[in-house]
């Protein structure tokens, strides 16, 4: 694989399942996993790179740190400053 062009994510079993639970049934024919995440990622950065999308306040260091917490207890694997998980 040619790491220029290609980079990989890791995801947990759960979601790799529910991935593989929409290939199986949007489509009529088998879809491969790369192909799903490139699908739904594109259609979630179209929704975000619209001109009517309101992007969410950033806030002040209290409320990142706040607003971590709380997406983490969401099941979100939040990321600080520099790409750290926290």
């Amino acid at each position: 694989m040619n790491p220029s062009k290609y980079k990989s994510v890791a995801i947990d079993i759960g979601t790799y399942e529910k991935l593989k639970y929409i290939s199986k049934n949007r489509f009529d024919v088998d879809v491969s996993m790369a192909s799903m995440c490139k699908l739904l990622i594109h259609t979630e950065y179209a929704k975000v790179r619209d001109p009517n999308y309101v992007k969410p306040l950033k806030g002040d260091a209290k409320y990142q740190v706040w607003k971590r917490k709380l997406m983490n207890k969401m099941g979100f694997s939040t990321t600080a400053t520099g790409g750290i998980d926290v």
